[in-house]
This record gives C-alpha cells, sequence and structure tokens, in this order.
C-alpha cells in the first residue's frame, strides 16, 4: 500500500498504541535495552528496516513485534497510525515503553475506523508502560485487555465513537488480566461504558484520570473484580450511575469528584445513584473524601440496595463516606471548569488514599493553597479530583 494511502486509513487516537508486544522479534531487531523509533512521516521509515533513528518504522505494529525486555519504543508526534496489538514481554525490571508526547496533546495518535477493530489491544503482554498517546475507535472498544499483566497506560485520551448501545464500552479489562494502571486518562464524551472491567480482574487501577459522557453514558462498572483502586479520578454524567461496583467488588474509591453535567435538565428516570456498590460488595469497598453531586431527582449513592441521598446519610447508616461532600456543600464543576478560588475541593482530600499519586492529570504538582484551609488527611495539600488548584499568582526571574 502505498505511504499516502496508508495514512489516510490511519488517524488519530492513541497513545496507547505504541504499547506493542510480541516475543518473535528477529535478530535484527531483537536485544534488551534497545531504542526502536516509529516515524510515518519520515522520508526513510520502513517496516522491514532495522527500526533506528535513521531508518524508523513507519507503523506501530512491526515495533511492538520487536519490542523485547527493556525495549523504548519512541514513537513520533503528529502521525496517525493503524491499529496495534501489543503482545511485548517485558520484566519488572526491564519493561516495554511506548513513549509519545509529555502528554497526549504532544503525541501520536492511532485510529481504528473500520468499525470492527480496537485501536489498541493489550493481548497477553507483560510489563509494558505506554504514555502521551490518543486512541480513536468506531463502534468497538478503543482499547482492550486480555490475558495482560503489569499494564501501564498514562497520560492519553482515549475517544469513542456515539453510539446506540449504552453498555458498550470505551476501555474494557477481561477477567484474566491483573495489575494494571490506568492514570492521568482522559476519557471525554463517552456514550457507553467509560471503563468495563470483567469478574475475575485483578488489582485495577484509576488514578487522576477524567471522564465525561454524553446524555446516555456511564462511568466505571467493575463486577467481582478483586482490588479495584480509584483515587482522585472526576467524572461527570448524566441521569446515569458513575461508578458502579457489585459483584463481589473489593477495592476504595476516594479523592473522587463524581458530578452532574446538566443539574437543570430532568431525567427520564432517576436510575440507581452515581455511586452504586450492591450487596455483594459493600463489605468490601471504602469509600471516603469524595465529593458527590446527584443526578436531578436522583440519589448520590445506592448502597446495598438502599438509596442514600446525602453524604451524611450515607455515613450514619454505613460508617462510609465519613469525609465526603455532597450538594449541600459545593456545586461540582463540569469536566470543562477549572476549579475556582475558595473551592471546597482544595486542600481537602486524603494524601494517603491508596492509589492516589504526586501530581494531577496534568502532570503539575500537589501545591498549598493559602486562601483555603487544609481539610484533608496526611498533608500533602491534595485536592479532590483529577485537577490540582495552581496558585494563579508566581514570582519568576528571581
Amino acid at each position: 500500500m502505498a505511504r499516502s494511502a496508508r495514512r489516510n486509513t490511519l488517524v488519530a487516537s492513541a497513545a496507547l498504541s505504541l504499547l506493542v508486544g510480541g516475543l518473535g522479534a528477529s535478530a535484527a531487531h531483537a536485544g534488551t535495552g534497545t531504542d526502536l523509533y516509529v516515524d510515518d512521516t519520515a522520508a526513510t521509515c520502513s517496516d522491514s528496516g532495522p527500526g533506528s533513528a535513521a531508518q524508523p518504522f513507519c507503523q506501530l505494529q512491526p515495533a511492538a513485534d520487536a519490542a523485547t525486555a527493556g525495549t523504548t519504543v519512541h514513537v513520533a508526534r503528529g502521525v496517525d497510525y493503524a491499529p496495534v496489538t501489543i503482545r511485548s514481554v517485558g520484566t519488572a525490571d526491564a519493561p516495554v515503553t511506548f513513549a509519545g508526547g509529555a502528554n497526549s496533546a504532544d503525541g501520536p495518535s492511532v485510529r481504528a475506523a473500520d468499525g470492527t477493530t480496537s485501536a489498541v489491544s493489550f493481548a497477553g503482554a507483560r510489563y509494558v508502560t505506554m504514555s502521551g498517546f490518543t486512541a480513536r475507535a468506531v463502534g468497538v472498544p478503543t482499547l482492550v485487555v486480555t490475558g495482560s499483566e503489569h499494564i501501564d497506560v498514562d497520560s492519553s485520551n482515549l475517544m469513542s465513537s456515539v453510539t446506540t448501545d449504552s453498555t458498550r464500552p470505551t476501555v474494557t479489562v477481561d477477567g484474566a488480566s491483573s495489575a494494571l494502571s490506568f492514570t492521568r486518562l482522559g476519557v471525554p464524551q463517552v456514550s457507553g461504558r467509560a471503563f468495563d472491567i470483567a469478574p475475575g480482574a485483578q488489582d485495577v487501577t484509576l488514578a487522576d484520570d477524567s471522564i465525561s459522557t454524553t446524555d446516555a453514558g456511564s462511568g466505571v462498572f467493575a463486577a467481582g473484580t478483586d482490588g479495584l483502586v480509584m483515587a482522585g479520578d472526576t467524572i461527570a454524567t448524566h441521569c446515569r450511575s458513575a461508578i458502579s461496583l457489585t459483584g463481589g467488588t473489593s477495592g476504595s474509591v476516594e479523592n473522587t469528584v463524581v458530578a452532574e453535567i446538566a443539574l437543570n435538565l430532568a431525567c427520564a428516570s432517576t436510575g440507581a445513584g452515581k455511586i452504586v456498590v450492591d450487596a455483594d460488595s459493600a463489605p468490601k469497598v471504602t469509600a471516603d473524601y469524595n465529593a458527590v453531586n446527584p443526578s436531578p431527582g436522583g440519589s448520590d449513592y445506592s448502597w446495598s440496595g438502599t438509596a442514600y441521598s446525602t453524604a451524611a446519610a450515607l455515613q450514619a447508616a454505613t460508617g462510609q463516606g465519613a469525609h465526603d461532600l455532597d450538594q449541600t456543600d459545593v456545586t461540582l464543576p463540569t469536566l470543562a471548569t477549572a476549579l475556582t478560588e475558595h473551592s471546597p475541593l482544595i486542600d481537602s482530600g486524603d494524601a494517603t488514599a491508596p492509589g492516589e499519586l504526586a501530581t494531577d492529570r496534568s502532570g503539575r504538582p500537589r501545591v498549598d493553597d493559602p486562601l483555603v484551609a487544609d481539610t484533608g488527611n496526611g498533608g500533602g495539600h491534595y485536592d479532590r479530583g483529577s485537577v490540582e488548584f495552581q496558585d494563579p499568582l508566581r514570582i519568576s526571574g528571581l
């Protein structure tokens, strides 16, 4: 296929696609601690070449197939790459790394436009890190993880097309995968489910992610997941659940902001609550230092089958959410709205929350706001949600 035709078939999204994999590397590409390069704009690129800086691969798949423990795959920005299936196997001391941009805005993209192929798939991969990409798919999940362990996806955007299937996920994790982290991700305009985590999955972390949905979309669904950790996420939905933990799921939800994207638009059905924890999961889940606004006419929580309209009601009945905020404390911003001075979300998080990161969704550090009292736990001046409020006045040049 001509390179111009090839570029037209690829487009745009994925940070993740760089996570390539495969044992089966040829002798020309094999080795530990090597650097591989992907750049479809390079005049010298070749998918049968060495993947060097002088002659990079044109597409991600050859790099994924060539990568071995310790390999770093450098992917050029500003290019739309074809879908990739990553089977790479690294080790704890020598992971396989797919490096895009410093963040998703600076990085390359991976697009799957045929309606049958996901943009990025991890299949039997081990110890793989991917960061700085945008991935997009049409009609199918954008990112799929099957039978994989120790996968880290960071600082990327995951995009999905509008769907009439309210259960179709943007990210799906099967029950044979474990030790996964999805951090500092943007998952916007979800019309199905943002994350769908199957029974049997273990040790899954979502931290400092920003998720927003359409009217039909919902947030994170985990059924029978052992060790789901959510920390510092911001999830905005309309009339649907932002978090649903069922089937004996265990884990924690802390420092997370759950917002309603259309407070003035009535719901056809109030649903089960913004945060749902069923009877099988309730004894195994800890929730605290969150902030929740319900849908119009709906409830903040559904805990073990009982609806609670405020954090105080949940705490009195279950002991959960002792430090949660709700609509009686603050009208939560949607994802498009930055924190403003004096917000109760500022400096009120739990710095010791499981899974919490040292920087926010955009990689900005935790900072103290001297105009807001520190009401959180553990020091560190952590804000709730995926955005850390920054001091707008800074002295430079000293």
